[in-house]
């Protein structure tokens, strides 16, 4: 049986999965007024280049039993390798691309943030949000009793029996410790999708730049390789958090500087404006007040 507050907890994380990003895309839109068409870019780009091309690479190196499946599957580190890589890869080079060709004429600095939120807003929602009303519709089948009979109904199919007892042990083994943690990984590697994007948008406005696009991929792949490491059993969670953690306020730091570096946009440079000329104007109007009472 899978406690009842647990299964809340995976519900309020999988609504906060999706309020979150959503919120922060409502509040760079209003403070911006930029378009947000690089949003919808950065989601598209995602979903394509993580989970449609990169799946290709592990048809061959991991699903098709072969000498090279074997020694990744049964090798913690070289598959933590592989994994780290290979995100690293397809996402940065779909952000490229998505800079480079389709975006091409968005060229204010806003446009890498509003990416950023695209970019990690969906896979926020799709590896948390989704992936607990995944776990949660599971809950409920243990502690109906269902899942039990599913397993039965596969007698013979020992792949199939084992896919899913191993959610059953997997399930039945989270706490408020691990999934809180897990929530924790999903803000952060948010506010990392952002910074990974305002990096790769200045290799791409900036000429000769282009080192940090490998600097983008080197932290991606670095942020993977450890993660890898809480799911082989290697590192515990806790330790591999705080990795993360710090690996992104780094990554931030970072392009909080470069973005800083690029030129302010028309309209940004006129709501500063704007901003500074009615905080003088209040202190005017406030000082003349005082020596009128005076």
């Amino acid at each position: 049986m899978i406690d009842s507050s647990i299964m809340n907890l995976m519900m309020e994380l999988a609504t906060f999965s999706f309020i979150v990003p959503l919120v922060l895309i409502i509040v760079w839109k209003l403070r911006t007024r930029k378009s947000l068409i690089p949003v919808f870019i950065g989601a598209g780009i995602f979903f394509v280049f993580a989970y449609v091309l990169e799946a290709i690479p592990h048809t061959f190196f991991l699903r098709i039993n072969s000498p090279v499946s074997t020694f990744l599957t049964g090798n913690p580190w070289a598959y933590a390798l592989y994994g780290g890589i290979m995100a690293a890869l397809f996402e940065e080079t779909g952000r490229y691309i998505a800079f480079r060709i389709f975006l091409k004429n968005h060229a204010e600095r806003e446009t890498a943030v509003s990416y950023g939120l695209g970019h990690g807003g969906i896979e926020c929602i799709i590896v948390l949000g989704l992936g607990h009303l995944q776990n949660y519709t599971y809950c409920q089948l243990i502690n109906n009793g269902q899942m039990d009979k599913l397993i039965d109904k596969m007698a013979g199919n020992d792949t199939a029996i084992a896919s899913y007892q191993s959610i059953v042990d997997s399930l039945s083994k989270m706490n408020v410790y691990t999934l809180m943690l897990g929530g924790l990984e999903r803000v952060a590697a948010l506010f990392l999708q952002i910074a990974l994007s305002v990096l790769v948008f200045y290799a791409v406005r900036k000429a000769d730049k282009i080192k940090y696009l490998w600097i983008a991929m080197g932290i991606h792949a670095l942020v993977d390789f450890i993660a890898a490491f809480y799911r082989a059993g290697i590192v515990p969670l806790l330790v591999v958090e705080l990795c993360i953690v710090i690996l992104t306020a780094g990554a931030c730091k970072l392009a909080y500087q470069l973005y800083q570096s690029l030129p302010v946009s028309a309209v940004q440079k006129k709501n500063t404006t704007e901003w500074a000329y009615a905080k003088q104007s209040y202190k005017k109007d406030t000082n003349r007040e005082n020596k009128q009472e005076e």
